[in-house]
Order: C-alpha cells, then structure tokens, then sequence
C-alpha cells in the first residue's frame, strides 16, 4: 500500500510567485493623492509593513498615519483596484519561484495558492505566471479574516486534504510568516534582494 502523501505546499501569491506589491502601492499612492492631498506616500513602508494585509486592514493603517479620515472604505478599496488592475497587463513573474512551483506540480506534488488578493486578480496573475493549472486557490474572496489571521492558510490545508502540520507554506511578509505559523504550519520566508534589499 503506498504511503499516503505527507509534504503539502501553499504559495503566496503577491511578492513570491507576481512581483505586484509596489503595483498595490502605487495604485494606494494615487487614491491617497488625489482624494486626500497625500504627496508624501511611503511605497516602501507600504510593501514592507502592510504587504500581505486585505485592502481593509491597509486602508485603516494608511489613514493613521497621513491623518486622513476615510468616511468609506469600500469606495477607496475599489477605486484602488481600479487603478491596480489598469497594471495587470504588466505582471512581472518571479522566475525562480514560479519554477518551483511548476516542478512541484509536474513532480505531482500537492501544491495551492492563498492569497490576500481577490479570485479574479489571482487567475490573472496565476496565468500570466504559467501557473493557472494550480488547482486549489484560497483568495480573499473566500475568507472572511485576512492574513495575518490564519483562515486562508486554514482552508488551503483542508482543501488539500492535508494536516497544517505537513504543510510547507512560501511567504515574503511578516503577516503572511504570521498567518502561516498560526496556522501551524513550516514557513519558508523568501526574500527578494532586489526589493528587500541585500541585508536581510
């Protein structure tokens, strides 16, 4: 009798197979310009700080820090998509990453994407990357908490059929590392040295 499968693995999308952070941020930058009159948007503490948290948590963080008060969040979360999405049509893969990912499903591994970004944008993402054929995706279109919360990571585990324990989780943020390890789970934190810098 074969030994059943005990090595399952969940991939982050934004930052660890798409490098679209900086896209989220600058698309936040220009709502923050042009609603409230921010000029001093910090890309990098957004990509570094909030990276991995859903457009909510972010918009709340963002709003204390310039001193600006958002009367209503769904309109500034879509307008922001909005801006995001005109981007999609330039999804940069990361290459070698998007490589693992494939040689594990083409080694017949169990393999699924949780994501803080919504269904749609995910398939656009995952197809740009050559990856659309990963066939369990947990976005936030189907969560009701977002990392660093556990829910995603949660589901990705159930839908593989998995205990969090045997699960391998990629993950460039700290809300992501968080999300994963509450969830259980081994984390395997990458950096991107062209982003994160070399020093890390």
């Amino acid at each position: 009798m074969k030994e059943q499968e005990k090595e399952f693995y969940i991939f982050d999308l934004d930052g660890v197979l798409v490098e679209t952070m900086y896209n989220y941020g600058k698309a936040f930058a220009r709502v923050f310009q042009e609603d409230y009159g921010v000029e001093n948007f910090d890309l990098d503490y957004y990509v570094h700080e909030l990276g991995g948290m859903d457009g909510y948590g972010q918009i709340s963080i963002l709003a204390k820090r310039y001193g600006v008060t958002v009367e209503d969040y769904d309109a500034l979360n879509q307008k922001m998509h909005e801006y995001y999405v005109e981007t999609l049509d330039h999804i940069v893969p990361i290459e070698h990453n998007v490589r693992l990912a494939r040689a594990l499903l083409d080694a017949g591994k169990k393999v699924a994407v949780a994501s803080g970004s919504y269904r749609f944008i995910v398939d656009r993402c995952l197809e740009a990357a050559g990856l659309s054929d990963i066939p369990i995706k947990v976005t936030a279109s189907e969560v009701k908490k977002c990392k660093p919360d556990p829910e995603g990571y949660l589901r990705a585990a159930e839908l593989l059929g998995a205990d969090p324990k045997d699960c391998l989780v990629f993950e460039d943020t700290p809300v992501g590392v968080k999300a994963a390890q509450a969830a259980g789970m081994r984390v395997f934190r990458f950096y991107d040295t062209l982003r994160d810098g070399p020093n890390v």
